[in-house]
């Protein structure tokens, strides 16, 4: 089995290329997309194992990304990430497949925490 593939989907560039270099370094294989469009284009072609999308993107939000993720795999764990925490938001997501969301900005730390702990096996 070849290396775990990560997608990052988020509109800040530099925050997502920084994390997309990381995770390369420690052995991950690493997709981008900087919208959610993109996003699920990458979802189809690239079957990543696990997914981490902006809530907030420029064409289509992070919940719709969830929910089209959710009909074509709903086993991929993905993980939200968002500046506008609201805990009403925040419950949706979770009742609607999203294994976590996270408050920006993230460190490596923590991101590396949630990877391990989904991917662990992997």
């Amino acid at each position: 089995m070849g290396k775990p593939k990560i997608l990052f989907i988020d509109d800040e560039i530099e925050y997502i290329n920084t994390i997309s270099e990381y995770f390369s370094m420690i052995g991950f294989e690493t997709i981008k997309a900087a919208t959610g469009s993109q996003g699920i284009s990458m979802i189809k072609e690239m079957a990543p194992n696990m997914v981490f999308c902006d809530l907030k993107l420029p064409d289509i939000d992070g919940d719709e990304v969830l929910r089209l993720l959710m009909d074509f795999d709903d086993q991929i764990p993905c993980i939200i990430v968002t500046a506008f925490r609201d805990d009403t938001v925040v419950e949706q997501l979770l009742k609607n497949g999203a294994r976590q969301v996270m408050s920006k900005p993230l460190s490596l730390k923590e991101i590396t925490g949630i990877v391990m702990n989904s991917l662990g096996g992997k």
